[in-house]
Order: structure tokens, then sequence, then C-alpha cells
């Protein structure tokens, strides 16, 4: 427990105790060694790029608290971003949050927005407050030639006016690179549904986990013997990188997640996640 001064309240939020009676304590070791595994792979190669959307800081800034019925222990303020998604149409870019920080580091090359080791076929931005010094590397990335997604048109936030903000922006929506869908950009993956996924990038291959379809359902607070839904189920994707176009026919095993390796000719090797939630499930079961 937090320290708590007399009078005053105190929020923390509490973390996970597996009591030895748990349905889930047989399941300990073999889980920690599933999580040590997929987290040795994807901190392998570089990260993969695909669109960077701009955290909607500023708005969130001004929205302050969240509504009653969207507070837990762990979120209270819109500023906390613990609701902040990518937006849906983006599921099968690969998008990743950037903010000014990444812009202010960021150079274009070969229509690439890159910034160390990060490259990025696109930027997208959908907010309804913009910083004025976020704008102002935009347009400079605008300027050298970056992909720019923008949604809506945003306004200055704050009491200190940037004199030129409004023909700035107004100046670079009019350039031929800056859109208003990824309609110009390949997604990494196609398909119906896709599962939540991550990529990394091992020189000449591309390293791809893929969480159980289900894993997208999970609430909070996530139910008692939610794993007994995670069933097995089927996805059909198509896998799109560099000048490859794969079709993937995966097949997820109850509570099982997928570790691919495609290599520079479109085969597919299936890497062992060594993680099956049966003994678990069938403890909730018999329950």
């Amino acid at each position: 427990m937090p320290y708590q001064p007399a009078g005053k309240e105190v929020e923390f939020y509490a973390s996970v105790h597996v009591g030895p009676d748990s349905p889930f304590a047989a399941d300990l070791v073999e889980f920690n060694a599933y999580l040590e595994n997929v987290s040795f792979h994807l901190k392998r190669g570089e990260p993969y790029g695909g669109v960077g959307v701009y955290l909607p800081f500023e708005d969130a800034l001004m929205l302050d608290r969240l509504p009653e019925e969207q507070r837990t222990p762990g979120a209270n303020f819109h500023w906390e971003m613990r609701h902040a998604l990518p937006p849906s149409e983006l599921d099968g870019f690969h998008p990743l949050w950037i903010s000014h920080a990444f812009l202010k580091e960021a150079i274009v090359e070969n229509d690439l927005v890159c910034s160390r080791r990060l490259r990025l076929q696109a930027l997208y931005v959908d907010c309804e407050w913009l910083d004025a010094d976020s704008l102002r590397e935009l347009v400079r990335l605008a300027d050298e030639g970056a992909t720019i997604i923008w949604k809506r048109l945003c306004r200055q936030p704050g009491w200190r006016r940037e004199p030129l903000y409004a023909s700035d922006l107004e100046q670079m929506l009019a350039k031929p690179n800056v859109v208003s869908n990824s309609s110009q950009i390949t997604p990494l993956l196609r398909g119906e549904d896709l599962p939540w996924y991550w990529a990394r990038v091992l020189q000449d291959a591309l390293l791809v986990f893929l969480a159980h379809p289900k894993a997208k359902e999970i609430p909070y607070p996530m139910p008692y013997g939610f794993c007994i839904e995670c069933g097995a189920m089927r996805r059909e994707l198509v896998l799109r990188w560099r000048n490859l176009e794969v079709p993937l026919e995966l097949k997820f095993e109850p509570g099982q997640s997928l570790l691919l390796l495609v290599n520079a000719r479109g085969e597919i090797e299936m890497l062992p996640v060594n993680w099956k939630s049966g003994s678990c499930t069938q403890n909730l079961r018999d329950m």
C-alpha cells in the first residue's frame, strides 16, 4: 500500500497477485518462459516503419478529465493516454505513435520520413488542436517531400499565438504530398478483422508477431475465465513487404499467438512460441 497522509486520498494501481490456489498457478513457469521468448525475438533487428501517427496530446490536454464511465483505477484523465488508440483505417499499416520530439529530429530520405533507426512511409495527423512547434516541423517535412495524411483542419492552442499559423497550415495542405487518405501507401497486412501484430526487420527478413484474435476483445476489467472464449480461430491475410506479396493462412490454436519469419524470397518459417493455455482453461472449466 502507498503512504497515505491523514485526511487525504491517494490514487494508486495495484499489481496482480497469483495465489497458490489460482487455476493459473500451474502455468506461471511456462507463461513466463513464453513472455521471455517473445520478448527476445521482438528485440531483434530494427523496428518496421509503417505510418507515424501524431499522438493527439494537445487534444487530451484540452479534454482534461475522462467521463465517469470511462475511468478506471489507472486512468482518470485524457492526458494519461490510457484510451488513445491508432485510427482503425490504419490497422494494416503498422501504425506507430510519434510526437514533436520525433518530428524535430526527422528528415526525408528517398520519400521516407527518417529518425534514428526508424523509417516511415508516411505521417498521419488527426487532431483538433496542434501546437505551433509541431506544425512548423510538419511544414518542414512536407516541404522535403514527406507524405502526410491530414484528416481535418486543426486549431492553435494556448494564449501565445503564432501569427503565421493559419497561413502555414493553408500552404501545407495545398501540397500534392499532403493527402486525405491512405490510398497512396501500401499496407503491411491486408485482410478481414486483423489480429493485433508487431513487426521487426532482420536484415533481409521480416519477423511478425500476431496475437490471438480474441486479444482485441479483452475489456477492463477482464472477465474471470476469459481464456475459455479464446478457442481455435483462422485468418486469411496478405503480407506485402518490399516487392513481395505473401498470402498467409493462419491457424491460431486456443489461446495461442503466432510468430512468423518471412525471408527475402517470401518463404515463411513458423517460430515456436511455446505457450498454450490448455491446463488453465481446463481448470476453469472444471470449477
